[in-house]
């Protein structure tokens, strides 16, 4: 899969995925989630999203998970959630995101399903994290923080 899909490719896409046009501008804010969890448990992320634009408009959050220390590979980014939210000039909103267990989990080495103990990186915003600032939209932001989880 290497260089194929927003999940591997190590260029620079055309048109990213999250990549699009919108009337107004969104700042993300509070960023929050547990910084240390046990393996097997789910997480809770939560963010502000404020449109600091002039006129109403739709956004689509969308959170990231990236594995910083798999023993076997893993994609460079995973879109594991999003949700559409419509926001007036000024407006802000609370989004909510549970992480499941099985969404950091891997395939290791004997081909079982396990949850490595290690780093993670989760970002949420309008867009994939990651991109060059000539590929981000202007319209949107992403915010990221690390996670640490506790193996079995």
């Amino acid at each position: 899969m290497s260089n194929r899909t927003y999940r591997y490719y190590e260029g620079e896409p055309l048109f990213p995925f999250g990549f699009g046009l919108s009337y107004t501008q969104f700042k993300y804010d509070n960023l929050n989630f547990s910084e240390k969890i046990d393996a097997g448990n789910p997480l809770q992320v939560t963010v502000k999203v404020s449109n600091t634009g002039n006129r109403a408009g739709d956004e689509v959050v969308q959170l990231y998970l990236q594995d910083l220390k798999a023993s076997t590979p893993r994609p460079m980014r995973q879109l594991e959630g999003f949700e559409r939210i419509h926001l007036e000039a000024g407006e802000t909103k609370e989004v909510s995101f549970t992480i499941s267990p099985r969404q950091f989990s891997i395939i290791d080495k004997n081909e079982k399903r396990t949850i490595e103990s290690g780093d993670f990186l989760i970002s949420v915003g309008g867009q994939q994290p990651g991109l060059s600032p000539a590929l981000k939209a202007s319209s949107t932001d992403v915010i990221s923080r690390k996670l640490k989880i506790k193996g079995r």
